[in-house]
């Protein structure tokens, strides 16, 4: 920077012969190497950035004031994040700052996304709130080499599904099949009798109307004997979130006959009423009762995920299990620092210190926690529920 250059230079003042007429010449040409190299970086960092923030002037110009959503924007580039600081502006007309502080341009990553759609309350989903206030999703094409080609996508208000949501025999829905995707998080099959188990099943799906038009989605054996059953987790997919209308699904490998499938809003929970504790006020802790769904085969692993409905700032915490008593599962999970406190736990004289997480109130932040059993890595069960953050300040 300027300050230790001039402090280097005006020490070198202070040196008598050669040195000090060799010693400011050698602190030159090395503060103007690190100059260029920090220039570099800068101009990296703003080749990577323009493309992003051509489509960002482009979609405000065609939808006006919507809020935008920007999906898993570059990081870093030489040390140099290009987005701090720069949204609002590169939204803007070239200096104009008429209507920057009406603009809102939030940055987020695809999981973000994805949770924020599964977090509802009074059976009213908090993505379908924005999108009715009006959202303008851009996401870096796939097609393209990373970053360097962006579309945006306003995304319309989600309208109830029709049709049958369930079918039998067939490996294909049937013709009247119009799901809106954010309604249909799962789909559960009952296979027929003597399948191959050890297959991957893949369930393919079609859409019309939206950012996505084709997908996969794998899925999970569970149970045996005479009806084993499949279940594929839609809701994991940003792809399907994104599809607009979905007008057909159908088995695209691992199961050849089919007895019955059926639509699911979504997952079956973990547990009915599952509430966390707080423990020694910086973890967080679930205990419940937890059967094998349905005889699942494969590794079972737990997951816990947050996120903030607002900043939609998304963490995964380690999870730990254990077994306090035979059918029962103890789960333990560092708590977010911004959720973490250190007030009194309980009130009552016998507590041991663990105080039920109590839900919102006037002037919190909104934070959704997430539960996952997943077998091979496939979630088969969720659960959700809201806590508090801390006050804002």
């Amino acid at each position: 920077s300027d300050c230790p250059a001039t402090v280097l230079a005006v020490c070198s003042t202070a040196l008598t012969g050669m040195l000090r007429m060799v010693l400011p010449l050698v602190l030159g040409l090395v503060m103007a190497v690190l100059s260029r190299g920090n220039a570099l970086a800068v101009q990296a960092a703003g080749l990577r950035l323009a493309p992003l923030g051509e489509q960002l002037s482009l979609a405000r110009l065609q939808h006006g004031a919507a809020e935008m959503l920007v999906l898993d924007p570059p990081g870093p580039v030489g040390g140099i994040d290009p987005l701090r600081g720069a949204l609002p502006w590169m939204v803007m007309a070239p200096f104009d700052r008429s209507g920057i502080d009406q603009v809102r341009v939030q940055l987020a990553s695809s999981r973000a996304l994805v949770l924020l759609a599964r977090a509802s309350s009074d059976s009213r989903s908090h993505f379908a709130a924005r999108r009715e206030r009006g959202l303008v999703l851009l996401r870096a094409d796939p097609t393209g080499a990373q970053f360097e080609s962006w579309r945006a996508y306003k995304l319309s208000v989600p309208a109830p599904s029709a049709g049958s949501r369930s079918w039998f025999h067939d490996l294909r829905s049937p013709a009247s099949l119009d799901l809106e995707p954010q309604s249909a998080g799962a789909l559960l099959v009952r296979a027929g009798e003597r399948s191959d188990t050890t297959a991957q099943p893949i369930l393919g799906w079609r859409a019309s109307g939206g950012a996505s038009e084709t997908g996969k989605c794998p899925g999970v054996w569970q149970g045996g004997g005479d009806v084993p059953r499949v279940v594929f987790d839609l809701s994991n997919s940003l792809d399907w979130l994104l599809a607009g209308r979905v007008r057909q699904l159908w088995l695209a490998q691992g199961i050849e006959r089919l007895e019955e499938a059926q639509v699911l809003t979504a997952l079956d929970p973990v547990a009915a009423a599952l509430e966390p504790l707080h423990v020694n006020g910086d973890q967080i802790a679930f205990e419940f009762d937890a059967d094998a769904p349905a005889q699942a085969a494969g590794e079972s692993t737990w997951s816990l995920e947050w996120i903030e409905l607002e900043s939609l700032h998304h963490l995964a915490p380690t999870c730990s299990a254990s077994s306090p008593a035979p059918g029962r599962v103890r789960l333990t999970a560092d708590l977010p620092h911004a959720l973490r406190t250190h007030a009194p736990l309980s009130s009552a004289p016998d507590s041991t210190e663990q105080a039920p997480l109590s839900g919102a109130s006037a002037g919190l932040q909104q934070w959704v926690w997430f539960l996952e059993r997943r077998i091979d890595g496939l979630a088969v069960q969720r659960s959700f529920g809201f806590h508090p953050g801390p006050q804002k300040l």
